[in-house]
């Protein structure tokens, strides 16, 4: 059959054609008819991309065409300069992505205490109750009470892939699940955690709607491995022990509670920690923050550094995985031998013997 083949059109004010004289021949001589045909473009025919250059100042340095998905919901971070025109934003963001019915803006800095931000909303529904599908599991969550990160999916299944079986799995910063959730379906015994109580609930409830069995705490990072340390760490055992620490703004803060744990560890632990990183050596610059809060510099091949993703600009998020040193469990009874003190009482020896004597 026939083809047609578009030409843009010209804007020559004579109504002259884009060919050339040869080119008309050459038409001509191929049985081809020069004519005119209508088309009208809708929103599937651009790109967001576009669609936002055509509408936005002509002096915006960057086109926000970038955003992250959470379910039906898209999430923006948009700068400043672009706060006046949020609204417009929003709207071609839910126009040209049809899986799209929610588009927020976020306004605030994510709490440092519970890990969610302040939003607003741009346009389509307000409606913040997302499910997400992530390796093998379905979550359901209010994303205004609760941290979830897209961008993440790729390292929860690495994670998820270091581990084996039958493998106890303490997740101190666990939010929803997203580590938690595969590693039960996996078949490891799984202890979770997290300091929101919105989180916690959704943890516990997503366990029960993907059939996998977990048990859940709503502690303070540290009170949740003082916990483990006697439910756990304090007996023998010959299946591996993996801490995850996913809070890369201070989970290395948390390291020195090992410090305190004593000889009594019988099962010696592979610490997962995210960390983030501004310096120019990113990895120096975790391992020397990991190294500063256990007191003792980890020992050249007894770690692995793994960079997540690119957070920001000259911002980075990385993992360091080691099994965490004796001496650093130690530490406590050492420095108590050192001044004359028992492992079990933080009175100097020879003080409790003139109190005893008197």
């Amino acid at each position: 059959g026939d083809k047609l083949l578009l030409l843009a059109p010209t804007s020559s004010a004579g109504g002259g054609t884009l060919l050339t004289v040869e080119e008309m021949r050459w038409v001509a001589d191929n049985g081809g008819v020069i004519t005119s045909h209508q088309l009208t473009l809708e929103y599937h025919n651009w790109s967001m991309h576009q669609l936002l250059k055509a509408v936005l100042p002509l002096d915006t340095k960057e086109i926000p065409s970038r955003f992250e998905t959470i379910g039906h919901i898209a999430h923006l971070n948009l700068p400043t300069e672009l706060t006046e025109h949020k609204n417009i934003i929003g709207q071609v963001l839910l126009e040209s992505n049809p899986q799209i019915r929610t588009v927020v803006n976020k306004t605030s800095n994510i709490n440092d205490t519970f890990r969610f931000f302040k939003m607003e909303l741009l346009a389509g529904d307000d409606d913040l109750m997302a499910v997400v599908k992530e390796n093998g599991c379905q979550y359901t969550f209010d994303y205004s009470k609760v941290y979830w990160n897209s961008r993440l999916a790729t390292e929860h299944r690495m994670l998820i892939d270091l581990l084996r079986p039958g493998d106890i799995v303490l997740d101190v910063f666990a939010g929803v699940g997203p580590f938690s959730l595969p590693a039960a379906k996996k078949g490891c015994i799984v202890h979770a955690n997290d300091l929101n109580p919105s989180a916690c609930h959704y943890l516990k409830s997503n366990a029960e709607a993907n059939g996998v069995s977990l048990q859940s705490y709503n502690l303070d990072g540290r009170e949740f491995i003082k916990k483990m340390a006697a439910e756990v760490l304090y007996k023998d055992s010959k299946q591996c022990v993996h801490v995850i620490m996913n809070l890369p703004a201070s989970a290395v803060e948390f390291l020195d509670v090992f410090k305190n744990l004593g000889a009594g560890v019988r099962s010696i632990p592979t610490i997962h920690c995210y960390h983030f990183s501004k310096a120019e050596d990113a990895r120096m610059d975790t391992l020397a923050a990991v190294n500063e809060l256990l007191g003792i510099p980890l020992a050249d091949g007894t770690y692995s550094i793994h960079q997540v993703r690119d957070v920001a600009p000259k911002k980075l998020m990385l993992r360091i995985s080691f099994e965490l040193p004796v001496l650093v469990l130690l530490e406590k009874l050492q420095q108590k031998q050192k001044v004359g003190m028992t492992e079990d009482d933080d009175v100097p020896a020879r003080k409790r013997k003139r109190v005893d004597e008197s």
